[in-house]
């Protein structure tokens, strides 16, 4: 495939050259989206549809489906506009896939994993299909590409943890650790340790949640997605109050996670969220943590499977509360009415009402 920034740096060259104002114009649209999808994530996805459409005018569909792509990435990672997203890369793959045109688009391994990324969040059993298809053509398609690897490696780690299937989650996290020797993979490193937390939170493995949450304090601020490291910060908090750390150390460790999460702009992991309610719990803050919870459940529209297991959290505190449980047992059957498979989650639901 094409280098991406390679290419756009060519293109802007190449406009400015045949003083090409349209496409220049074009370019620069791509550019201001970009700039403001920290600052307003919103903005930043208007700005891209237009530059899209634009893009379209102009016949130039690389731009167009480019625009595409990080309208995805926004959504899913600072809007929350989950199911939008995954409407948007399932149109853009339908018609990148089935042109030659597009065989060497920088973005055409990027909009699978922008589809697998969202459903994921939406019904992962429902959709295993589709996700296990999209990991392995980001697997077969950017073998070249050492980002593209990895992936498709955090994303097969993730559906196996969705699901359930610790064990595999496990050696695949470990053996995606093992590949991160370079400067790119390097990147990777904590969104591995923060998949290696939430197994061992899972198994209560608490020595193995301590091991791999300190790698919030290595990396933070020097390597790795501020994502991932805020993750890692939240579960060490977690881990020491499962160590039997004095509160006065767990409630400092616990401040230092928030403070870094209200430093970014993005969403926070779903990770972060499971360790922040559990922190909570743990301390005996039931009512804080069912708030955060529901904070896990608006950050994210249309993420139907998140919104199923945060339901379910806050029926099992509501109940450790001995306060009603109809109003959320009727949210949690209305949104697990949108699973393919609602099995599962209507099990779940079953052994906390009465």
């Amino acid at each position: 495939m094409t280098d991406l920034w390679q290419w756009l740096a060519d293109k802007v060259a190449e406009y400015r050259q045949r003083e090409d104002y349209d496409r220049y114009s074009m370019s620069y649209g791509f550019k201001h989206g970009s700039d403001m999808i920290e600052q307003n994530p919103e903005q930043a996805v208007s700005i891209f549809a237009r530059t899209r459409d634009r893009a379209a005018e102009l016949g130039e569909p690389w731009w167009a489906h480019l625009c595409d792509h990080w309208r995805c990435q926004t959504m899913l990672h600072y809007s929350g506009h989950i199911d939008e997203a995954a409407a948007i890369a399932d149109a853009c793959i339908d018609i990148v896939d089935a042109d030659d045109q597009f065989r060497t688009f920088p973005q055409r391994v990027c909009l699978h994993d922008d589809r697998a990324s969202a459903l994921q969040m939406i019904d992962p059993i429902g959709n295993r299909e589709t996700i296990a298809d999209d990991c392995d053509y980001i697997e077969n398609e950017g073998r070249s590409l050492e980002g593209c690897i990895h992936c498709g490696l955090a994303l097969r780690i993730d559906d196996f943890l969705l699901r359930g299937d610790l064990d595999t989650a496990h050696t695949l996290s470990l053996e995606a650790l093992g590949r991160c020797r370079s400067q790119i993979a390097s990147h990777y490193i904590p969104q591995y340790m923060a998949a290696l937390c939430r197994i061992a939170r899972r198994r209560q493995d608490w020595q193995a949640l301590a091991h791999w949450a300190a790698g919030g304090e290595q990396y933070h601020g020097k390597m790795g997605s501020n994502m991932s490291n805020v993750e890692l910060l939240m579960w060490n908090a977690v881990a020491k109050v499962q160590a039997g750390a004095n509160r006065v150390d767990t409630h400092r460790a616990y401040i230092r996670a928030l403070k870094a999460a209200r430093q970014t702009n993005h969403i926070q992991t779903i990770g972060f969220y499971e360790a922040r309610a559990d922190f909570l719990e743990l301390d005996g803050y039931y009512a804080a943590a069912l708030t955060a919870h529901q904070i896990q459940i608006d950050s994210r529209r249309g993420a139907t499977f998140i919104e199923c297991t945060a339901r379910l959290a806050r029926l099992r505190l509501l109940n450790k509360l001995n306060r009603s449980l109809e109003d959320e047992a009727t949210k949690l059957r209305k949104a697990s009415a949108s699973l393919k498979e609602p099995a599962a989650v209507i099990s779940e639901m079953a052994k906390i009402l009465p």
